[in-house]
């Protein structure tokens, strides 16, 4: 006959040892632990060496300055010499022109960033000189070098650091200077609104929430900041992390977390997840490795996976930021490669080839000028068939408002569409 009562006091037994080994006789409930990720095995694979792009020589920029800018059609870095910006197309592929068509400047360009909206090659130059320039590309690229920008936006006059666009209202242009951060109308060159001056050193990243009601910063003061930019309004501030190298920060898709990229005192590269409503304390904090390598962090908004390269680093880790989990930020993996990253470019998701179950399409510039197309994939024995698990629906890449009607309050998210081909 089975022993009902030794079953039962076994189970007891194992129960407590389990909550001892667990911590201190707490129960863990269940919907809490880390949820299998479906991106665990995402892979990169660099494309063949006839579509690597050579002859990409960058000029001097900032320290803290993402060398390697990209959009649906264009490619963009600055030229080797000071105070030029090389446009080249996407599609190409070999050594570059010595006699390609700059975009010229009077002083050093320190960033570079296009707008996010498909139907436009627009971008936007922060420069050592303090003024941000915005330069239209025709469809055909540039057929000259040119010194002509559509619009000139000038602040204080003192040194730009970056530069960057609104998510989703066409024109508006944020710039990052020495001693203030602006939003503009790069339509009429008129500045809309002037940030708090609250930043106690340089500000090492600016990021917008998905629906751009909001603004984070990352100070060399080791301060993260939320801001209503609308209202000139700092939400919250929190000290983040405690090393003295320049960390970067990202909202976290279209969740209300935020994620930061830095360092401790002891040089440890983390991880911080902090949830936008609260923040009086870190979520998670998680620790990755020991390095020098200033992080260069990208997010797809629609699966909150995050693949953060390094300046100087070859690697790339693959994180994913769950939400719904106690502690939201998994490793999953790290893909490794053996070109070290002076930059690198995340492209629309719109590009990636879903029936390959591309998941993701990176840039990477080297030390030496090469230009390498990197392709993240997910293993699939039916490829015939759309993964509709991988591909929540995705923003389309088309501008909501203006910038007018933003600055006036309007907030309309982006349309979210199915990358199924046949639907």
């Amino acid at each position: 006959m089975y022993d009902w009562t030794r079953s039962k006091r076994l189970s007891i037994d194992v129960g407590i040892k389990m909550s001892i080994f667990l911590g201190r006789n707490k129960e863990i409930k269940m919907s809490k632990l880390p949820t299998a990720s479906r991106f665990k095995y995402t892979n990169g694979t660099p494309n063949q060496p006839a579509d690597t792009i050579f002859g990409c020589s960058v000029g001097t920029t900032s320290q803290d300055s993402n060398v390697l800018q990209a959009n649906h059609s264009f490619i963009a870095f600055p030229a080797k010499v000071s105070g030029s910006v090389c446009v080249i197309p996407l599609n190409s592929k070999g050594t570059i022109s010595d006699e390609s068509p700059l975009l010229l400047h009077d002083d050093q360009v320190n960033e570079i960033a296009f707008s996010p909206f498909r139907d436009e090659n627009v971008v936007v130059t922060a420069c050592q000189d303090g003024t941000a320039r915005v330069w239209n590309i025709p469809t055909d690229g540039l057929d000259g070098s040119t010194s002509n920008p559509t619009a000139s936006l000038v602040g204080s006059g003192k040194r730009l650091l970056s530069a960057g666009w609104h998510p989703l209202a066409k024109n508006v242009v944020t710039t990052v200077g020495i001693d203030e951060v602006r939003v503009w109308d790069a339509l009429s060159g008129t500045s809309l609104f002037t940030l708090p001056t609250v930043h106690k050193g340089l500000v090492t990243s600016l990021s917008w929430s998905d629906g751009g009601d909001r603004i984070i910063t990352s100070c060399k003061d080791k301060m993260l900041r939320i801001f209503d930019p609308r209202s000139n309004t700092m939400i919250a501030q929190v000290q983040d992390c405690e090393g003295v190298k320049s960390a970067k920060s990202l909202w976290v898709g279209r969740t209300p977390l935020i994620s930061t990229y830095g360092f401790t005192k002891s040089m440890d590269r983390e991880i911080g997840i902090w949830d936008s409503r609260a923040m009086n304390t870190r979520i998670q904090t998680t620790k990755l490795d020991i390095s020098p390598a200033s992080p260069m962090p990208f997010i797809d908004n629609d699966t909150n996976v995050v693949y953060l390269g390094g300046k100087g680093e070859a690697s790339i880790k693959i994180i994913e930021i769950n939400q719904s989990n106690a502690q939201p930020c998994q490793v999953l993996g790290e893909w490794k490669h053996n070109v070290p990253a002076a930059g690198m470019a995340i492209l629309p998701k719109y590009l990636c080839d879903v029936m390959k179950v591309e998941v993701a399409k990176i840039l990477k510039l080297s030390p030496t000028g090469q230009i390498i197309p990197i392709r993240f994939e997910i293993p699939r024995v039916n490829t015939q068939f759309f993964q509709d698990e991988l591909y929540p629906d995705s923003w389309d890449g088309v501008s909501t408002m203006d910038a007018l009607s933003w600055a006036e309050g309007t907030n309309q998210p982006g349309n979210l569409k199915s990358l199924n081909p046949s639907a």
